[in-house]
């Protein structure tokens, strides 16, 4: 085994010119010194100093193990600054994904703040509807996600826990109902049930609230047996909603009431559509990192007004 001291040593005799210089410099008597770089060379069976009259000077030998020799040390502290690092909860990549809509309810802010504290760590975001953000947590795509709870079926039901996946859940989220400015059901507020005669466009939605959605339909004479239109991005949900009698809900947090208030109206939370439980969904076997794990307590601190007690 090299010692990473030898390099050290070679370099300061390269450098003073001498053994008897490179050991007043380095703390070692001139003896102690001599005999490590003998031994050294013994143990490499190679010569790497000329013995001049005047001093020592590197052989071929020794410059080629020098110069190889202060790479390894270099990589060796930048390896240790790294271990530093994600001891500290900073390097390394976290690897999330994102149920639609989070990213506007309290994912953003806490993104803007992590990358600030933590600069030397990279972030890979995915925003997808949990059936999906599931599969690509067992494939080990990325480490865990902030999903919704339910039952992946043909009613659009969001995830089956297997046997390899754990949900905990964070939040209980209310959602606010969006249409459009003019929409026809605005001169309809006294019907709680009104909105329920235009269709719905939303992301992949768990189970519970699918039901709720399915009875109201049902109620008004309209049965589906999935929302009319469901794609999981809120740009294009966003869009539609404006340029048709179409609606949708989405989490209600102060900052998307900001972002929406002038395309479109808010009706507010509705008894009929319960606030969604989201938690974090991860591999029973992955052990959080120090860097997912401060992540993760800024999502907490930015959502705290819906923690589940």
């Amino acid at each position: 085994m090299l010692d990473l001291k030898d390099i050290e040593y070679v370099f300061a005799i390269s450098k003073a010119g001498g053994i008897q210089k490179a050991a007043d410099k380095i703390g070692l008597s001139q003896p102690a010194l001599s005999k490590r770089i003998q031994n050294l060379e013994h143990r490499l069976q190679l010569r790497l100093f000329d013995r001049l009259a005047k001093g020592m000077r590197l052989t071929e030998a020794g410059e080629l193990f020098l110069a190889e020799g202060l790479k390894l040390i270099a990589h060796t502290q930048d390896f240790q600054s790294k271990l530093n690092d994600h001891k500290g909860g900073k390097g390394g990549l976290v690897s999330i994904g994102m149920k639609p809509g989070l990213e506007d309810a309290f994912f953003r802010r806490s993104i803007v703040q992590f990358t600030q504290e933590f600069p030397e760590t990279n972030l890979q975001i995915t925003i997808d509807s949990t059936p999906a953000l599931a599969d690509k947590i067992k494939n080990g795509d990325i480490d865990f996600a902030m999903g919704a709870l339910g039952y992946a079926d043909d009613k659009g039901g969001e995830l089956v826990l297997t046997d390899d996946l754990e949900f905990e859940p964070y939040f209980n989220i209310p959602l606010e109902v969006i249409v459009r400015k003019n929409h026809p059901v605005l001169d309809q507020l006294d019907d709680p049930l009104a909105l329920f005669d235009y269709p719905i466009i939303c992301p992949t939605p768990p189970l519970d609230l699918f039901e709720n959605l399915k009875a109201s339909y049902q109620q008004k004479g309209n049965p589906i047996s999935r929302p009319h239109i469901q794609v999981d991005d809120y740009a294009i949900i966003y869009e539609l909603v404006e340029r048709s009698d179409m609606w949708t809900a989405t989490f209600a947090s102060n900052h998307t009431k900001l972002e929406l208030a002038d395309k479109f109206t808010m009706l507010g939370q509705s008894d009929l559509l319960p606030p969604l439980t989201i938690g974090l969904v991860k591999r029973k076997t992955w052990a959080i990192s120090p860097s997912a794990a401060k992540l993760i307590q800024i999502m907490q601190v930015h959502a705290r007004e819906w923690a589940i007690p």
